[in-house]
């Protein structure tokens, strides 16, 4: 019984997938006027935790998506899909 339980459960984890999501956060200072775009796989909460904001400073996400696969090794985080679409479009189209 044992036997056919780890087999079974050895064959549902090969069929088990990745995927994560990717945040574009918008930090706003209000004091100075400025605003910078992060790409991040942390929601506004927890990058706030890890890099925290000056006084001044707001967070906010303006898009999300989900990735699938693995990210280990520094990989570059997958494309946003409307930029997917818009690129498809453009090779799409006849340049004159």
């Amino acid at each position: 019984m044992r036997m056919g339980l780890t087999i079974f459960l050895a064959l549902i984890s090969l069929s088990v997938k990745a995927e994560y999501r990717m945040f574009v956060l918008e930090i706003n200072n209000s004091k100075m006027q400025k605003s910078r775009t992060v790409y991040s796989t942390m929601d506004p909460l927890q990058y706030k935790t890890i890099y925290p904001l000056a006084a001044d400073e707001s967070i906010k996400y303006s898009s999300t998506w989900r990735c699938r696969g693995n990210t280990s090794g520094f990989k570059i985080h997958c494309a946003r899909p409307l930029d997917k679409i818009a690129e498809n479009q453009s090779q799409d189209s006849p340049q004159n």
